[in-house]
């Protein structure tokens, strides 16, 4: 039998909001890499057929879910994998064996 790590084929770099003051004072936002984690094993792959969810937030479309080991990944993050950029709209805590987390994503068009 395959190992859940094993499993994860693909790689994929975290993105997170941080936000400052620019020199004027007004409220500026920049994605930046997360130390650590921005060589992932995971495996992402199409939602539910590639046809999405909507769910949560309005206008927010679950396109892919996401596994992982168990990192510090959040759902305020966005992860980079195969050039396309992708919100995390959802986390689902390790599975009973503590061996993979579940992310829904939201690819941003």
């Amino acid at each position: 039998m395959e190992s859940p790590a094993a499993m994860f084929v693909h790689t994929a770099a975290v993105y997170r909001r941080l936000e400052s003051l620019d020199d004027g004072g007004s409220p500026t936002a920049s994605w930046l890499p997360v130390a650590g984690l921005t060589a992932v094993a995971c495996r992402i792959q199409p939602y539910g057929g590639g046809e999405g969810l909507t769910a949560g937030r309005e206008g927010q479309t679950i396109t892919h879910t996401m596994y992982t080991g168990d990192v510090d990944i959040r759902t305020s993050d966005q992860v980079l994998y195969d050039g396309a950029y992708y919100n995390v709209t959802a986390a689902v805590e390790p599975d009973a064996a503590g061996v993979f987390k579940r992310f829904a994503l939201e690819k941003i068009v």
